[in-house]
């Protein structure tokens, strides 16, 4: 009997390591396809400041900037925003709502390997959120400084008169 019902829990450490497979090969290609993104988006900038420079006055009829700075290029690509707010938005974007279902499908392969381990609820379903939490915290921190060190690397050409270069 036991055996049968410990079945189950085995058949769903597997569908979730798949899935958690496919959860993080799919938060690497929207990481980097949100940085190439910005680098297209650098270079329409920096297109349209071209034609800023050989026609002045054209300003009015650009729908967004012309300036290749990255606060002028990520107020194209996302709304600029501090404080809460940025933690919220954050978990908005397909990384954060992808590093969250990680963290969960995570959280729930070390609950349900606990549960094969010990056979007592209580600890591996707290290791299963201490596990989540872990995982969300260090995707955040290591998605974040890898977006640093990726703006980092696209200096301006043609920043605002306001924004260092």
């Amino acid at each position: 009997m036991i055996s049968i019902a410990l079945a189950a829990p085995r058949t769903s450490t597997v569908v979730l390591a798949v899935n958690l497979f496919v959860g993080f090969a799919s938060l690497g290609r929207i990481v980097a396809a949100s940085h190439e993104d910005i680098r297209y988006l650098q270079a329409m900038n920096r297109i349209r400041h071209a034609y800023h420079e050989m026609v002045p006055g054209l300003e009015r009829y650009f729908l967004s900037g012309h300036h290749d700075d990255m606060r002028s290029v990520l107020a194209m690509y996302a709304p600029i925003v501090s404080g809460p707010a940025r933690l919220l938005h954050g978990l908005t974007t397909t990384p954060g709502m992808l590093s969250m279902i990680c963290a969960v499908l995570t959280g729930a392969l070390v609950a349900i390997i606990g549960l094969l381990a010990t056979r007592d609820a209580v600890p591996a379903g707290l290791a299963g959120v201490v596990a989540s939490i872990v995982v969300f915290l260090a995707l955040a921190a290591i998605l974040g400084r890898r977006a640093l060190s990726r703006t980092r690397a696209m200096p301006p050409m043609f920043a605002r008169e306001d924004e260092p270069s």
